[in-house]
């Protein structure tokens, strides 16, 4: 997933409307097919209902349409397998905001888009324990992901300083000490480093 594929312009928002579509996992086979069926409905959508913006990921897609046309254009995809076996449904922005995979995107009144990381309400922020057994360059590689992610996807620095405090406490919670949160944006700990980690049981980041 390319992240500027988020950093939109909204224009005419009065008339249009963001849908995100969603389907339970498919097969490698079944990507293919609905990539084919994709295709097939862009090229013959009637103009009235094709979408300003569509993006796919897997089976997940953004889109820009008129807002009269979310049904229409929403039945004309669920028309092209003639098996019916893949069906569509859209979910419509709240208030000017719509999740979309791990993003929060929030449209601005001047017509800007804002970036923030999604949560599932069943979201539980349980990660890889740093206590466990596992390579130490598993765990480094957790405090890096989330780290990457907010620094590269999230839009203000506002949201980025909240995001982070939201990793320190999760991490917290995850047993992960000071010493490998700082410095796993970096480089992976060392085994040395590990050890006096493991030593100093459980001692934990701090949210400053």
């Amino acid at each position: 997933m390319q992240h500027n594929l988020f950093h939109l312009r909204w224009n005419n928002h009065a008339t249009e409307i963001w849908n995100s579509y969603g389907q339970p996992g498919i097969s490698s086979d079944r990507q293919l097919l609905y990539g084919k069926l994709e295709r097939k409905a862009l090229q013959t959508a009637p103009a009235e209902c094709r979408p300003k913006i569509w993006k796919r990921y897997v089976d997940d897609v953004l889109d820009v349409i008129k807002k009269d046309q979310v049904k229409n254009f929403t039945d004309h995809l669920n028309s092209i397998d003639d098996t019916y076996s893949i069906k569509l449904n859209y979910e419509e922005e709240i208030n000017g905001v719509i999740p979309f995979l791990d993003l929060l995107i929030n449209r601005q009144p001047d017509k800007t888009v804002k970036i923030q990381v999604y949560r599932k309400p069943t979201h539980t922020d349980q990660y890889l324990h740093f206590q466990s057994h596992h390579p130490i360059h598993h765990k480094s590689g957790v405090v890096r992901t989330l780290m990457d992610r907010k620094d590269t996807l999230v839009s203000t620095e506002d949201d980025k300083d909240r995001e982070e405090l939201h990793i320190r406490n999760a991490l917290k919670s995850c047993g992960y000490p000071k010493l490998d949160f700082r410095q796993s944006k970096a480089q992976p700990m060392s085994e040395k480093e590990q050890d006096n980690g493991h030593k100093e049981k459980k001692q934990v980041c701090t949210a400053e």
